[in-house]
């Protein structure tokens, strides 16, 4: 939905969710989250960023999905990019130089895989701390 809805996905990034629609998907969000076993101040603090992120990424793939760019058009922006990353030069970036294959390697859906397994590793960890 926000995908479709960019301002929905913008707004998202600065406001606190408030609307019925908003909260009925926050709730979701901490209950599944409080059903996993996480402390309260996770889930609290937690919630803040799920939302930030679900927007930025939102709102990201609206550019490319409805915005000015053609398919094709996008498709090449990303070559584009990919070249661009693969031609860094080693001697004044050889930290991104060297990750450069692994960083435009992954698709959206890799992306969003890495990012949920990260975020809950670590909101495991901190209610473990808890």
């Amino acid at each position: 939905m926000l995908v479709s809805h960019r301002d929905a996905a913008l707004a998202g990034l600065g406001r606190v969710p408030t609307t019925p629609r908003t909260l009925t998907a926050a709730e979701a969000m901490v209950s599944v989250m409080r059903a996993g076993g996480l402390s309260d101040r996770v889930i609290a603090l937690c919630l803040d960023q799920l939302i930030l992120y679900i927007s930025a990424s939102a709102f990201e793939q609206s550019l490319y999905e409805h915005g000015e760019m053609t398919g094709e058009e996008v498709a090449q922006y990303f070559e584009d990019v990919h070249r661009f990353f693969g031609a860094l030069p080693a001697d004044r970036f050889p930290v991104l130089a060297s990750i450069a294959d692994d960083m435009v390697r992954s698709d959206g859906d890799d992306r969003l895989q890495f990012v949920l397994e990260v975020l809950l590793a670590g909101l495991e960890a901190l209610s473990r701390r808890e």
